[in-house]
């Protein structure tokens, strides 16, 4: 009678689940055809209203599983929301703070979604193996349609479709080439992680990442693949025994010894390598920091001031400017100031902290994706990225939770079959 509760109560969420994973991977390409607002706000209503039936679910199961931790996130995150609203009071506007909640905040309750899957052993490697899958097939498609035929079907130029020197930047599934190129990172990295038990598989999925990434042309998310794949190699040598360190060590000095013929003979003169807008983030970064010490500085400008919220509130006409800032610390702090910035920090913590604490899962294979993570965020808002950032935090939240599960997908005989060990 238990098993039968258990399993009716994970029938219905995991088709919602799913639902939502395809339809916030696939949600740039609709909202081209669906100009309506109320269209475009039904990802974060889906999300919130996910958000709670996960979270009622804790508390009628009464589920004890790292019940601390979410309270704390629970908690912390409230306080963001209340920190940014103080903060809006004198120098923001309410729909400002809205699209701030939604873009900055909504996506980390993703978190619980997460924990969620776990829980109930929801396969989602699955349901990311066949995202990753589709979106490199529409890259595909896309670029042998070529750019008059994506223009002509209504992808607009400049947002949808872009050009970088003689290449253009396409958006796939996905809406835009920088959600694709992020998403693509993060699926492929997290597909890596699951694959470790499945060699020849998880190498094909390196070698294709690696080839869309490049084709793409957005650098940054080449940065967060590479970033993973260092600290990924590092934590594999430390926890390797003594022998195979020395041997591992030698291989990476090799690779620093490789890098100036690498650049001299490949990458010098490539636009890939070029740094013309990182020395324009430097330009303007410490130019609109407000200092520690005033009331701007302590609970910041409210939620929504600056980052991906101010760009698309600009764009739908409601203010005549926006700042991007292209720094995730800086987007941080002048948005909810100190105070929110520490917040933010306690959230990290705990998140590295249950990582850590989890024997299950890949937890532990999950943690140089946060610190790929952190490091992106000094060149980009990675956080209000959309898919990317609901992605990771589904991942992160998996990652946390000590349920043992099993990826169905993985373990089916056809695929052990066909070789992929």
């Amino acid at each position: 009678m238990e098993q039968d509760l258990f399993l009716k109560r994970k029938r219905l969420p995991i088709m919602f689940v799913a639902l939502f994973l395809v339809y916030s991977s696939f949600y740039g390409t609709l909202s081209i055809y669906t100009p309506s607002g109320a269209i475009k706000a039904l990802k974060e209503i889906f999300i919130v209203l996910l958000t709670t039936y996960v979270l009622l679910d804790f508390v009628r199961t009464k589920d004890k599983v790292i019940k601390e931790e979410r309270y704390f996130i629970f908690v912390l995150l409230l306080s963001l929301m209340v920190i940014g609203a103080v903060g809006m009071l004198g120098n923001n506007s309410i729909i400002s703070y809205v699209y701030g909640v939604k873009i900055t905040l909504i996506p980390i309750a993703s978190i619980f979604i997460g924990i969620y899957i776990t829980k109930y052993n929801i396969d989602l490697v699955k349901i990311f193996a066949w995202i990753y899958t589709f979106i490199i097939i529409g890259w595909i498609i896309q670029d042998i349609l070529g750019l008059e035929t994506l223009m002509n079907l209504g992808f607009q130029y400049g947002v949808n479709v872009k050009n970088f020197n003689d290449e253009l930047r396409l958006p796939s599934l996905v809406g835009t080439p920088d959600a694709y190129a992020f998403l693509l990172s993060i699926l492929g990295i997290f597909l890596e992680v699951k694959m470790k038990n499945h060699k020849k598989m998880k190498l094909i999925i390196k070698i294709t990442t690696l080839l869309f990434l490049v084709l793409a042309t957005i650098r940054s998310a080449l940065t967060l693949w590479l970033v993973f794949q260092i600290a990924s190699y590092i934590q594999k040598i430390s926890l390797e025994k003594t022998k195979r360190k020395y041997i591992y060590v030698s291989l990476i000095c090799f690779s620093l010894a490789a890098i100036p013929l690498l650049w001299t003979f490949v990458l010098q003169g490539s636009e890939l390598t070029g740094t013309h807008s990182l020395e324009d983030r430097f330009s303007h970064w410490f130019l609109n920091l407000a200092p520690i010490y005033t009331g701007q500085g302590i609970i910041g400008n409210g939620l929504g001031a600056v980052g991906s919220a101010s760009k698309s509130l600009a764009t739908l006409g409601f203010r005549s400017g926006s700042y991007v800032v292209d720094n995730q610390y800086f987007a941080i702090y002048e948005q909810v100031g100190i105070v929110g910035f520490f917040v933010m920090l306690l959230l990290l913590l705990i998140i590295i902290k249950s990582i850590l604490a989890n024997k299950y899962n890949n937890g532990i294979d999950i943690l140089p994706l946060v610190i790929a993570t952190l490091f992106s965020s000094c060149f980009t808002n990675i956080l209000e990225l959309y898919p990317f950032n609901i992605a990771l935090f589904v991942i992160i939240g998996s990652s946390m939770s000590p349920y043992k599960t099993k990826s169905y997908f993985l373990s089916q005989k056809r695929f052990v079959k066909r070789g992929f060990k």
